[in-house]
């Protein structure tokens, strides 16, 4: 009985650590997802012409705008990738 509990608690344990390998993946893709649009408006910020679109008060609500959906995205992409939290038998 002892063996079999051995057996499945290394497999549960081995299973949760190809997860977690498996999610920090998804993490970096969320955090690459959201840092794109920003590096690219960075190397756009290079533009003369750019910067006085952006300098302008629909410019700003635009990228406040795209900061806002930015955070929000990164949030609801961090929740549903969260793994379950394990329960304790014995405390």
């Amino acid at each position: 009985m002892l063996r079999n509990l051995s057996s499945y608690l290394r497999d549960d344990l081995r299973t949760r650590s190809e997860l977690e390998a498996r999610q920090s993946w998804t993490i970096n893709g969320a955090r690459l997802a959201v840092a794109a649009p920003w590096v690219v408006l960075l190397l756009m910020a290079f533009q003369t012409e750019v910067i006085t679109r952006y300098r302008s008060a629909t410019g700003a609500l635009v990228l406040v705008a795209g900061a806002a959906a930015c955070v929000f995205a990164y949030r609801l992409m961090m929740r549903i990738g969260r793994l379950p939290t394990e329960r304790r038998v014995f405390s």
